[in-house]
Protein backbone atom coordinates (compact mmCIF):
# COMPACT_ATOMS: atom_id res chain seq x y z
CA UNK A 1 0.00 0.00 0.00
CA UNK A 2 1.12 3.08 -0.74
CA UNK A 3 1.75 6.01 2.03
CA UNK A 4 1.09 2.82 4.56
CA UNK A 5 3.32 2.73 7.52
CA UNK A 6 1.94 0.82 10.80
CA UNK A 7 3.85 -1.06 13.14
CA UNK A 8 1.77 -4.18 14.37
CA UNK A 9 3.46 -5.90 17.95
CA UNK A 10 1.91 -8.41 19.69
CA UNK A 11 3.58 -9.66 23.07
CA UNK A 12 2.77 -12.64 25.12
CA UNK A 13 4.62 -13.82 28.37
CA UNK A 14 4.15 -16.75 30.59
CA UNK A 15 5.72 -18.12 33.38
CA UNK A 16 6.06 -21.76 34.89
CA UNK A 17 7.13 -22.82 37.65
CA UNK A 18 8.81 -26.76 37.58
CA UNK A 19 9.34 -28.57 40.11
CA UNK A 20 11.08 -31.84 40.18
CA UNK A 21 8.32 -34.43 41.65
CA UNK A 22 10.51 -36.68 43.64
CA UNK A 23 8.50 -39.47 42.99
CA UNK A 24 9.85 -42.33 40.34
CA UNK A 25 7.28 -44.19 38.37
CA UNK A 26 8.29 -47.39 36.52
CA UNK A 27 5.74 -49.52 34.94
CA UNK A 28 5.56 -52.38 32.60
CA UNK A 29 4.24 -55.22 31.03
CA UNK A 30 4.10 -57.55 27.82
CA UNK A 31 4.85 -55.53 24.87
CA UNK A 32 2.50 -57.79 22.90
CA UNK A 33 -0.67 -59.99 23.71
CA UNK A 34 -3.60 -61.48 21.57
CA UNK A 35 -6.63 -60.74 22.60
CA UNK A 36 -7.85 -63.97 24.70
CA UNK A 37 -4.92 -64.09 26.92
CA UNK A 38 -4.92 -62.64 30.73
CA UNK A 39 -2.00 -59.67 31.07
CA UNK A 40 -0.83 -57.94 33.70
CA UNK A 41 1.14 -54.36 34.30
CA UNK A 42 2.98 -53.76 37.05
CA UNK A 43 3.49 -50.15 38.50
CA UNK A 44 6.32 -49.83 41.17
CA UNK A 45 6.49 -46.09 42.81
CA UNK A 46 9.72 -44.49 44.88
CA UNK A 47 9.86 -41.72 46.86
CA UNK A 48 12.89 -40.07 46.23
CA UNK A 49 11.77 -36.69 47.98
CA UNK A 50 13.47 -35.71 50.84
CA UNK A 51 9.48 -35.23 52.84
CA UNK A 52 6.88 -37.61 52.70
CA UNK A 53 3.56 -37.35 50.30
CA UNK A 54 0.63 -37.10 52.58
CA UNK A 55 -2.48 -38.29 50.99
CA UNK A 56 -1.19 -39.42 47.12
CA UNK A 57 -3.11 -41.21 44.96
CA UNK A 58 -2.46 -43.59 42.21
CA UNK A 59 -4.46 -43.23 39.01
CA UNK A 60 -4.47 -45.34 35.82
CA UNK A 61 -6.02 -44.96 32.97
CA UNK A 62 -6.70 -48.22 30.74
CA UNK A 63 -7.07 -47.78 26.69
CA UNK A 64 -10.17 -48.56 24.94
CA UNK A 65 -11.06 -52.60 24.95
CA UNK A 66 -8.96 -53.04 28.48
CA UNK A 67 -11.00 -55.34 30.32
CA UNK A 68 -10.21 -54.57 33.74
CA UNK A 69 -9.43 -58.17 35.44
CA UNK A 70 -8.41 -58.17 39.23
CA UNK A 71 -5.44 -56.16 40.91
CA UNK A 72 -3.10 -55.98 44.02
CA UNK A 73 -3.76 -54.25 46.09
CA UNK A 74 -7.21 -53.62 45.15
CA UNK A 75 -8.25 -49.54 44.39
CA UNK A 76 -10.10 -47.68 46.60
CA UNK A 77 -12.49 -46.18 43.86
CA UNK A 78 -13.67 -47.65 41.27
CA UNK A 79 -11.02 -50.08 39.13
CA UNK A 80 -8.72 -47.61 39.15
CA UNK A 81 -7.84 -45.42 41.88
CA UNK A 82 -5.32 -45.70 44.82
CA UNK A 83 -5.42 -43.70 47.74
CA UNK A 84 -2.22 -43.96 49.76
CA UNK A 85 -2.74 -42.39 53.19
CA UNK A 86 1.24 -41.48 53.08
CA UNK A 87 4.02 -42.47 51.30
CA UNK A 88 7.42 -41.87 53.06
CA UNK A 89 10.91 -40.88 52.19
CA UNK A 90 12.48 -43.83 50.44
CA UNK A 91 9.51 -45.96 50.47
CA UNK A 92 9.32 -48.31 47.32
CA UNK A 93 5.30 -49.59 46.69
CA UNK A 94 3.96 -51.74 43.54
CA UNK A 95 0.56 -52.10 42.15
CA UNK A 96 0.13 -54.76 40.39
CA UNK A 97 -3.22 -54.88 37.40
CA UNK A 98 -4.72 -57.90 35.51
CA UNK A 99 -6.94 -57.52 32.26
CA UNK A 100 -7.16 -58.72 28.76
CA UNK A 101 -8.06 -57.07 25.51
CA UNK A 102 -10.92 -59.01 24.72
CA UNK A 103 -13.15 -56.24 22.98
CA UNK A 104 -9.71 -54.80 21.69
CA UNK A 105 -9.10 -54.70 17.31
CA UNK A 106 -6.03 -56.74 16.54
CA UNK A 107 -3.40 -54.85 14.90
CA UNK A 108 -3.59 -51.95 17.08
CA UNK A 109 -1.69 -50.51 20.20
CA UNK A 110 -3.21 -49.62 23.40
CA UNK A 111 -1.41 -47.76 25.56
CA UNK A 112 -1.63 -48.00 29.64
CA UNK A 113 -1.33 -44.72 31.59
CA UNK A 114 -0.40 -44.33 35.31
CA UNK A 115 -0.10 -41.16 37.05
CA UNK A 116 0.69 -40.00 40.64
CA UNK A 117 -1.37 -37.43 41.89
CA UNK A 118 -0.49 -35.24 45.34
CA UNK A 119 -2.76 -32.99 47.09
CA UNK A 120 -2.27 -29.35 46.85
CA UNK A 121 -3.50 -26.22 49.58
CA UNK A 122 -7.13 -26.19 47.70
CA UNK A 123 -7.18 -29.47 48.29
CA UNK A 124 -7.02 -30.33 44.87
CA UNK A 125 -5.08 -33.16 43.10
CA UNK A 126 -1.98 -32.45 40.92
CA UNK A 127 -0.17 -34.48 38.75
CA UNK A 128 3.57 -35.51 40.02
CA UNK A 129 4.59 -37.54 37.30
CA UNK A 130 2.94 -40.44 34.47
CA UNK A 131 4.40 -43.19 33.25
CA UNK A 132 2.67 -44.41 29.87
CA UNK A 133 2.95 -48.25 28.41
CA UNK A 134 2.42 -49.59 24.85
CA UNK A 135 0.84 -53.04 24.17
CA UNK A 136 0.60 -54.21 20.36
CA UNK A 137 -2.84 -56.66 20.12
CA UNK A 138 -1.74 -59.15 17.67
CA UNK A 139 -4.37 -61.96 16.32
CA UNK A 140 -4.63 -64.99 17.87
CA UNK A 141 -2.53 -67.53 16.61
CA UNK A 142 -4.63 -70.66 14.75
CA UNK A 143 -4.59 -73.56 16.69
CA UNK A 144 -4.10 -77.34 14.85
CA UNK A 145 -3.88 -80.59 16.14
CA UNK A 146 -3.90 -83.93 14.81
CA UNK A 147 -4.65 -87.43 15.99
CA UNK A 148 -4.24 -90.60 14.30
CA UNK A 149 -7.77 -92.36 13.87
CA UNK A 150 -7.15 -96.15 15.19
CA UNK A 151 -9.12 -98.73 12.72
CA UNK A 152 -7.32 -101.63 14.47
CA UNK A 153 -5.31 -102.59 17.40
CA UNK A 154 -2.21 -102.84 15.70
CA UNK A 155 0.17 -100.65 17.39
CA UNK A 156 2.89 -101.53 14.54
CA UNK A 157 2.31 -99.83 11.13
CA UNK A 158 3.76 -101.84 7.73
CA UNK A 159 4.91 -100.07 4.81
CA UNK A 160 1.85 -99.52 2.42
CA UNK A 161 -0.81 -99.63 5.65
CA UNK A 162 -3.39 -96.91 5.62
CA UNK A 163 -3.35 -94.39 8.27
CA UNK A 164 -6.22 -92.09 8.87
CA UNK A 165 -5.49 -88.59 10.85
CA UNK A 166 -7.81 -86.61 12.15
CA UNK A 167 -7.00 -82.89 12.09
CA UNK A 168 -8.33 -80.47 14.82
CA UNK A 169 -8.24 -76.71 13.87
CA UNK A 170 -9.63 -73.75 15.95
CA UNK A 171 -9.60 -69.91 14.40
Amino acid sequence: YENFNSEFVKQVEKKYSLLASGISLDLSGPSTTNNSQVISYTLTYVNNASFNFKNARIQFTYPTGFVYGQSSPEPNIGKNIWNISEVPIGFKGTIVVSGSFASAVPGESQTVKAEFLSVDQNGNYQKQIDATYVTRIESLPLHVSHSLTEDSTKTVVDPGDRLTYTVHYQN
